[in-house]
């Protein structure tokens, strides 16, 4: 059985929160930890979300890592799964029971069967995710995979684990784009010609549209969001997800090129795939992904007010002519009216002046410290942005460590949540 390398063993222990987690699981035979977490390690990522598979009930091994270490844990029977988090270090971590899936329709949830080790490996996504580690002590550093798992990963091509991959779970289809951007990886070409024999099927049709616009949030909060736009469209994947969602990288790079603090990207660039829909399809579309009021309501400003906001400007205007405007709409409209090829570039410059002045000197923190922090990349980093620098023009907050307290108070109410 092959052993991860000791300097990869001693990087996860350094890892904050790592060191009490394995002390807490040191006498628990049949833990892993699994997926992503296993894969960035082995690719030297100084930090990853910790996903632990147990061969026995989650909820059980959630409770002694309360008792163990402290914190509070959230148990969701219906998948065998439990979360646990304490507040230091800011330890957070996903337990899932070792399963195998069935699914009673393509786009369904899954049915879970607890299994073993083995059968949770071949129920995974990609190669590259299926991989465990064993962190007990007496296998500490142990690796487990499915078959060429670890040749993928070297090779840097994403591989489905079996053939009805995407169509079990068209998810899937945005996460291949979503590792395809993040890592700079390749899918191997049997797996291309699956995802787009999976689309022209119409497969992203038979997913809920509120698992539909999870995904699509994460993945347009991606640092590499302007790869994943391309490969989106390249997949015919935004023409599924509605006749009338583009993904125009060429407008796309525009709106992203020195992006602002405080703008959420995500919903910055929802509203420019989307913005060829009228109001009265964009409402129930946006209704149907699942965002909330407010963000929705964004997401609605930027496609019916973008193309308007430049008819509402005169360069000749005086500073507080043109800040009486530009305060009327989200800074995300704003962001895509100036990366508009019909705005006029001394307008488009305006409003990017007045999104920074905005932000100049109001956020003294960014999204790479809260990564520093140990947030994982996402929509949460964009959403506590936004929300710390709202909290600092009302001046609610003053100061770095405050901004930065009021950040991380709010990605833990995201996590809370989910």
């Amino acid at each position: 059985m092959p052993y991860l390398p000791e300097a990869k063993t001693e990087a996860l222990k350094a890892i904050p929160g790592a060191a009490r987690l394995l002390a807490a699981v040191r006498d628990r035979p049949g833990t892993y930890l699994v997926g992503g977490a296993v894969r960035d390690l082995m690719l030297g990522f100084a930090q990853f979300d910790f996903d632990i598979v147990v061969e026995g009930e989650a909820a059980e091994l959630a409770d002694h890592l309360v008792t163990e270490i402290g914190g509070r844990s959230r148990k969701h029977d219906r998948f065998h799964t439990a979360t646990f988090y304490s507040e230091v270090d800011a330890l957070s971590v996903d337990i899932a029971t070792a399963r195998t899936e069935t699914y009673a329709r393509p786009g369904a949830l899954p049915e879970v069967i607890p299994s073993d080790l083995q059968h949770d490996l071949v129920r995974r996504d990609f190669t590259v995710n299926a991989m465990a580690l064993s962190i007990w002590h007496e296998r500490l550093g142990e690796l487990e995979e499915f078959p060429d798992a670890s040749a993928d990963l070297a090779a840097r091509v994403l591989r489905v684990t079996h053939d009805k991959s995407f169509i079990d779970d068209p998810t899937r289809l945005f996460r291949l784009l979503r590792y395809g951007a993040r890592l700079g990886f390749a899918a191997e070409p049997h797996t291309e010609d699956l995802a787009r024999a999976a689309v022209e099927a119409g497969a992203p049709s038979t997913v809920s549209g509120g698992r539909l616009g999870s995904e699509l949030v994460v993945l347009l909060a991606e640092r590499a969001a302007l790869v994943a736009i391309d490969s989106m469209y390249a997949l015919g994947l935004d023409r599924a997800i509605h006749p009338n969602f583009h993904a125009d990288e060429y407008v796309a790079a525009r709106v992203l090129s020195n992006l602002p603090d405080g703008v959420r990207q995500e919903l910055l660039l929802l509203a420019l795939c989307a913005r060829s829909m009228d109001e009265d399809s964009a409402k129930p579309w946006l209704r149907d992904l699942g965002l909330n009021h407010k963000d929705a309501a964004i997401v609605l400003e930027g496609i019916t007010n973008a193309e308007l906001v430049a008819d509402a400007l005169s360069e000749d205007g005086s500073p507080a002519e043109h800040a009486s405007v530009l305060r009327k709409y989200q800074p995300e409209t704003l962001c895509l009216a100036s990366g508009l090829p019909s705005t006029p570039p001394g307008l488009a410059s305006l409003m990017r002046e007045w999104l920074g002045d905005r932000s100049q000197g109001r956020l003294e923190i960014s999204g790479a410290d809260l990564r520093e922090a140990g947030v994982s990349e996402g929509p949460a980093i964009g959403k506590a942005l936004s929300s710390t620098l709202d909290a600092t023009l009302n001046g609610e907050v003053n100061g770095r460590q405050e901004q930065l307290d009021h950040a991380l108070r709010i990605v833990r109410e995201e996590r809370e949540t989910v």
